[in-house]
C-alpha cells in the first residue's frame, strides 16, 4: 500500500470511529502528498475532506472544501463521490 492511500484509509477509519477531527487531519496529510495530476484521486479526497470537515462542525471549511472539488467535477468521472458531494449539498441546503 502506497503512503498516500495510507493517509486515505486512516480518515475514513477515523470518521467510522467518529473522530472527524482527526479524519480531517489525516485527510490534509495525505493531500500534502497527492501529486495534482491525479485529479480523480483529488477530487475523492475533497470530497471526503468535505464530509469531515462538515461532521468536525467546520461548516466554512466544508464549504470550501466541496467548492474546490466541484472545480474537478467536470474533468473527472466519479459517479459515487459526486454522488457523496450531493448528499453533502442536501445538507447544507
Amino acid at each position: 500500500m502506497c503512503v498516500r492511500q495510507g493517509w486515505g484509509k486512516a480518515a475514513m477509519a477515523h470518521m467510522d470511529l467518529r473522530l472527524p477531527q482527526k479524519a480531517v487531519e489525516q485527510e490534509e496529510q495525505g493531500m500534502a502528498l497527492l501529486d495534482p495530476k491525479f485529479q480523480r484521486n483529488r477530487f475523492a479526497k475533497l470530497v471526503h475532506l468535505t464530509e469531515c470537515h462538515y461532521a468536525a462542525d467546520r461548516p466554512e471549511q466544508a464549504v470550501d472544501s466541496a467548492g474546490q472539488a466541484l472545480d474537478l467535477w467536470q474533468a473527472v468521472n466519479c459517479p459515487r463521490w459526486a454522488v457523496r458531494l450531493g448528499r453533502f449539498r442536501d445538507h447544507v441546503a
